[in-house]
Order: structure tokens, then C-alpha cells, then sequence
């Protein structure tokens, strides 16, 4: 996993493309948030609200329909604020 620092998940705006990877009702249900999509590694990388149990791990990469996931650990409000945007 990796620290944003001072980053707000409400001030990152992926870009369409990344952000349609994941069905919103996927994406508020599972609560993670799609922020970049590296092709080449086949990895999505997400905004993530605590616990990441295994179903929710499972659940968003199945949904997403990629190899590799890639965690930033954040708090439940800040995870609804950004999908809301």
C-alpha cells in the first residue's frame, strides 16, 4: 500500500475511462473508489474505506474486470465524498 499524504480523495478526479471501470453501485456497496489504471500491469488502483476483507478485494477486481488491485486506505467520508463527485 501507499500514502497520499495530505491528498483528499475528494480533490482526485480519475478520468472517465478509469473511473467507468467500476460500476458506481459497486463502488459505494464495496467502497472503493477507481483513481488510476495501469494497462500494462493490468492493475486498477483504488481509494479504499477499512476493513479490506478478502470478498471485498474479490468483489472490486471482479467488477472491474482486472489482474491486479491496488489499495489507498482512507476513511468511509472521505470515500462517499469522492464518489459522489
Amino acid at each position: 500500500m501507499h500514502a497520499l499524504d495530505g491528498v483528499s480523495v475528494a480533490d482526485q478526479v480519475a478520468p472517465d475511462d478509469v473511473r467507468d471501470r467500476l460500476p458506481v453501485r459497486v463502488a459505494e456497496t464495496e467502497g472503493a473508489l477507481p483513481l488510476f489504471y495501469d494497462p500494462r500491469q493490468d492493475t486498477l488502483s483504488v481509494a479504499a474505506a477499512v476493513p479490506l476483507t478478502p470478498a471485498r478485494l474479490t468483489a472490486v477486481r471482479r467488477a472491474a474486470g482486472v489482474e491486479h488491485l491496488e489499495f489507498y486506505v482512507v476513511t468511509w467520508a472521505a470515500l462517499r465524498a469522492g464518489i459522489r463527485k
